[in-house]
């Protein structure tokens, strides 16, 4: 069921504060299945529009959708064009999306269980301004599975502890095609990121830039790491190595396979025993070089039986 005009529960759930936008766990359920196929087609005898290609979604979903009179004269004045397709019911709702969002409308999931109502948005015009207020929020880690609603606004919150975030944003803004439906924020000096786009795009754009932080991570861990050889005097380099390397978790005979179990004062850390010269080389930063040597004295004392 198709309705140009907004019932009252709908418009009071539209007033609602931004705060109380839709937050999700699982992707998978923000729309009611598809209950069969979905027929894209008019026939030849005139176009098939989007505001058809609407009313074949409600029918296959049995969901009501609603959305402007503004909006309704565009889904009505533009046409599909596409051949007659029956879109099996597994696909209707990805399918649906990608037609809405290449066409330049935003579909909203039901933000009230009781009033399971989906709506459709323009991106132009006065209300695309109310986008970024009916986005639906997602947990960091679900951020990578928004590309299976490619046509909702999603906001996303995520972590990029090496990176200026401010700096970032302010050279990703210039970029911005819509400021409706994207947005890059800085969340103050956490080193956090708020992110605002589409399924896609956002997946997107979230994936790229936890790739930036995390050469900006390895790149400042390079910097940090040094060097040192630790002469024995009693131990033998390559017992004494090896037992480091499972205090620490670190690799041992140069083979950079660390098992991080010990935080990350233990990312970087890297032992080398020298039999020639009976000492060990260790690489890592100044705080896990501190860590080794500490043990290292310990444990390179006289046994008992040489005294």
């Amino acid at each position: 069921m198709i309705d140009a005009t907004l019932s009252a529960a709908l418009l009071a759930s539209a007033l609602l504060p931004a705060s109380t936008a839709r937050a999700t766990s699982d992707l998978d359920s923000l729309f009611p299945p598809a209950t069969k196929a979905m027929v894209v087609s008019s026939g030849q005898d005139k176009k098939f529009s989007y505001y058809d290609l609407v009313r074949q979604y409600a029918e296959a979903t049995n969901q009501d959708v609603t959305m402007t009179e503004f909006t309704e004269d565009l889904l009505r004045a533009r046409s599909v064009g596409i051949s007659r397709s029956l879109v099996p019911a597994e696909q209707v709702q990805h399918t649906f999306e990608t037609l809405l969002v290449n066409a330049g409308f935003v579909l909203s999931p039901p933000r009230i269980p009781e009033l399971p109502i989906v709506r459709v948005w323009s991106s132009e015009g006065a209300e695309a301004s109310l986008l970024r207020g009916d986005s639906t929020f997602l947990e960091a880690d679900e951020v990578g599975m928004a590309g299976k609603h490619p046509a909702v606004l999603f906001t996303v919150t995520i972590d990029l502890s090496h990176t200026d975030t401010r700096q970032l944003s302010n050279s990703i803004r210039t970029l911005t095609v819509d400021p409706n439906t994207q947005q890059v924020l800085p969340a103050g000096s956490s080193g956090s990121m708020v992110l605002v786009g589409l399924g896609e795009r956002i997946a997107g754009l979230a994936k790229a830039l936890k790739s930036v932080d995390e050469a900006a991570g390895r790149e400042r861990l390079a910097l940090e790491r040094q060097a040192q050889v630790i002469s024995l005097d009693h131990a033998k380099a390559e017992e004494l190595a090896r037992i480091c390397a499972l205090v620490f978790a670190a690799p041992v005979d140069g083979v950079p396979e660390p098992h991080l179990v010990d935080g990350p004062l233990t990312k970087s850390l890297l032992i080398i025993p020298d039999a020639r010269t009976n000492s060990i080389v260790v690489r890592g930063t100044a705080a896990e070089l501190e860590r080794v040597a500490r043990l290292v004295a310990e444990l390179d004392k006289e046994s008992a039986e040489g005294n």
